[in-house]
């Protein structure tokens, strides 16, 4: 039972059964015995009346129960109401039904129908649908409404039971009540509530805070207010003393919602003390969450969260103090749980390529040679690389991703996958980091460090030989030629350090350089009027199309990847800040930027290079 359609939704509505069809069956002997009003258990009564009637050969009874088969996989969605009725299930091939599938005919029927539907969670669903299809089915709007208060309430006495066969379960009737109130709110006046549905809630509400159901209670009482049906008055006292209770479970998470209501209370009728009373139990109950996990890296998450939210709430400075100092004791504990893996990589091939190729040329071509020995990968490619693994690996597609440092600080978090979108974005660059992280360490592994060491082998190359490509580059901006040509020479000589903090900080203004020459202005204009020069991030953020535009897409992404998204290396802001350590410098991907930085030098020279480089190099090395 699922709809296809290469072209989307179909324009012509399908009749799926006829008013003589419905006329035909007996809804009352196929619902009358059944203990359950959820959606799953009509839906598998009229499965069995389908076949039931298939077997009979009865088609028009086939027709009419399978037309209420399918209005039972509707899913509602009460947080949608713009579009509460969605398919089941959606995906490339296709997706089940949705309530615009019954439009036209199929709606009039069914809205003809609607009197001869006893059960209440069929009439409606059925009314809801009618309505949902054509606004001007007021009666239907009305039966829908009715029906949704009287399936709540004849859950609630016991006249259907549970799903789940747990007697008090109620969070499921929240959702029936939201709907009727939602029905109600367009089509009466505004505030105008019928009796039904304000006794459907008080009932509801009651119950929840009588049996301790704190899900349930939160969302009745958020609902009730929006619409007018209570008091910020009642709230805050009913649910404080309910959380106070803890007599629904120790469910700490559960718990803080309700502590969460209280405060939203106590904050709405400008009770300051009770609000900070609660805010403070509220974070008790993050740290009860901080109790239930065993690892020093998932309790030092909820410790930084409990202190997100004191700050949040203000003026909790000594326990926010507390528990800063109870998360650096859990950082430096995580960083012993912190394991290590490899992947062996046998570069022994491209070693020997390497070394073939420049062994046999002279200096110019070997800087020339050097400077295209690697480009970045194709952000094409990286991203079918990326939806390769999500098929592969749904599973780990559902979660972010946390990263910690070296002082096991938390200093970055990464969103999931996006279910059934392109893959873009952060999660584009996430999926990207570790095989860019692999093939830098082939690149410098394979490529940068035999070409190097057989290249300084033969020439001392010093700052004097990288000269003339600093000074004829529009890459280097005036005055930095020394810096650029110094860093080069300590590249090539192996001294990694100093080219890092050489060459690395050099990459934003040059960016910068080049938009100025191509008429792009870079800077930006503060409140007070002065104007200033935008760091990589804001280039990134703000004049990304422009740089793209220059470098194109693939070297925009890798600069972004490398120097600046915090996951990644973020060599820029590693260097910035001091934080870069000496071993870092000497690390696949500041290798790797390094020659990058060589590479943005020397492309814009590649058409002058046999003809103006080349022989300034040649007169420089003697």
């Amino acid at each position: 039972m699922s709809k296809s359609d290469d072209n989307g939704d179909d324009p012509t509505p399908t009749v799926f059964a006829s008013a003589d069809d419905l006329a035909s069956i007996d809804i009352d002997a196929i619902l009358r015995d059944l203990d359950r009003a959820d959606e799953y258990a009509l839906e598998t009564a009229f499965i069995e009346a389908v076949a039931t009637a298939e077997a009979a050969g009865f088609d028009n009874q086939v027709r009419g129960y399978r037309l209420l088969l399918l209005l039972c996989t509707l899913r509602l969605r009460t947080d949608d109401p713009a579009e509460p009725w969605g398919p089941r299930w959606q995906g490339s091939n296709g997706r089940s039904y949705a309530a615009s599938d019954f439009r036209g005919e199929q709606t009039a029927i069914l809205a003809e129908f609607i009197d001869n539907v006893t059960h209440p969670t069929l009439r409606a669903r059925i009314g809801d649908v009618v309505w949902y299809n054509d606004r001007k089915r007021a009666e239907a709007a009305s039966a829908a409404i009715d029906a949704y208060c009287e399936v709540v309430r004849d859950c609630l006495n016991g006249t259907y039971s549970s799903r789940f066969g747990e007697v008090d379960r109620i969070i499921d009737l929240v959702d029936w009540l939201d709907r009727a109130l939602q029905i109600n709110a367009l089509t009466r006046k505004r505030g105008a509530v019928p009796d039904g549905i304000n006794r459907t809630f008080w009932l509801l509400y009651d119950r929840a805070l009588s049996t301790n159901q704190y899900v349930a209670f939160e969302k009745s009482a958020y609902l009730g207010e929006r619409y007018g049906l209570i008091e910020w008055q009642q709230i805050g006292p009913d649910a404080e003393r309910l959380a106070k209770g803890r007599a629904g479970g120790d469910y700490p998470m559960a718990i803080q919602g309700v502590w969460n209501l209280a405060a939203c209370a106590y904050g709405r009728i400008e009770d300051k003390d009770a609000q900070r009373r609660c805010q403070e139990r509220s974070v008790d109950e993050t740290l009860l969450m901080r109790e239930q996990v065993s690892s020093a890296s998932a309790r030092a998450y909820w410790t930084r969260k409990a202190i997100g939210e004191l700050r949040a709430a203000r003026g909790f400075r000594d326990r926010i103090e507390a528990l800063r100092s109870e998360l650096r004791t859990l950082q430096d504990a995580a960083l012993d749980e912190f394991g290590e893996f490899s992947i062996p990589l046998d570069l022994t091939k491209e070693r020997q390529g390497t070394i073939e190729i420049f062994e046999g040329l002279t200096l110019p071509d070997i800087l020339f040679q050097f400077a295209l020995l690697a480009s970045p990968p194709k952000v094409e490619e990286l991203r079918a690389q990326a939806e390769e693994r999500q098929k592969t690996s749904q599973l780990g597609a559902l979660f972010g991703s946390s990263y910690a440092d070296h002082e096991g600080k938390t200093i970055a978090q990464t969103p999931p996958a996006a279910s059934g979108e392109t893959i873009e974005g952060e999660f584009l660059k996430t999926q990207s980091l570790q095989y860019l992280d692999i093939r830098r360490h082939q690149i410098v592994g394979g490529f940068i460090e035999p070409a190097r060491q057989n290249v300084i082998a033969r020439f001392p190359l010093e700052e004097r030989h990288f000269a003339p490509i600093v000074n004829m580059s529009p890459f280097v901006p005036p005055g930095h030629e020394h810096i650029f040509g110094l860093g080069f020479a300590r590249f090539w000589q192996g001294d990694y350090a100093s080219a890092a903090f050489l060459l690395i900080p050099q990459l934003e203004n040059s960016l910068r350089h080049v938009l100025l020459n191509t008429n792009r202005d870079s800077s930006k204009i503060k409140p007070n009027l002065l104007q200033e020069d935008r760091s990589l991030s804001g280039l990134l953020e703000n004049q990304r199309s422009e740089l793209e535009a220059v470098f194109g897409v693939d070297i925009v992404f890798e600069i972004d990847l490398l120097f600046h998204y915090k996951p990644g290396p973020s060599l820029r802001h590693q260097v910035a800040h001091g934080m870069m350590s000496a071993g870092a410098c000497y690390s696949s991907s500041s290798i790797y930027a390094c020659s990058l930085i060589y590479q943005l030098t020397c492309l814009p020279l590649v058409r002058y290079w046999k003809d103006q480089v080349a022989p300034a190099i040649e007169a420089a090395a003697f």
